[in-house]
């Protein structure tokens, strides 16, 4: 089971900081709402 959490935490990851997104400019989710001002701090 533990295996199967780091698994899914890696893919999260992965899926919010650094697959780029088309919908929002080709930038990842995190690199998104920095730049929109939600959060603060450079993602990639």
């Amino acid at each position: 089971m533990q295996e199967l959490e780091e698994l899914v935490s890696k893919q999260m990851h992965y899926h919010n900081h650094q697959r780029r997104h088309s919908r929002i400019g080709y930038l990842s989710p995190m690199e998104y709402l920095a730049a929109e001002g939600f959060i603060a701090g450079g993602y990639s």
